[in-house]
């Protein structure tokens, strides 16, 4: 297993609670921050599922998109020059 190096800031409690629980467990505080990051990781989806905005369009804009357009750019549109 490749592993990459990171650095995590913790309180000077949780720290503390740390290295006596790695003391306590005969292993190391990387390892034991490993599997809590594994158990935490284990809960979450491998890629969450997307969660679009809700947008509030009338339906019927889709079916009369020529006339919002003409409305907006006028009947030339844009070949009608600026």
């Amino acid at each position: 297993m490749s592993m990459t190096r990171t650095t995590v800031y913790l309180s000077q409690d949780a720290k503390r609670r740390l290295s006596l629980a790695a003391r306590r467990q005969r292993r190391s505080e990387a390892e034991l921050i490993r599997h809590a990051i594994d158990l935490l990781l284990a809960e979450e989806p491998e890629r969450p599922k997307p969660n679009p905005p809700e947008l509030a369009i009338d339906p019927s804009v889709a079916d009369q998109v020529d006339d919002h357009l003409s409305a907006g750019f006028g009947a030339d549109g844009l070949e009608g020059g600026w």
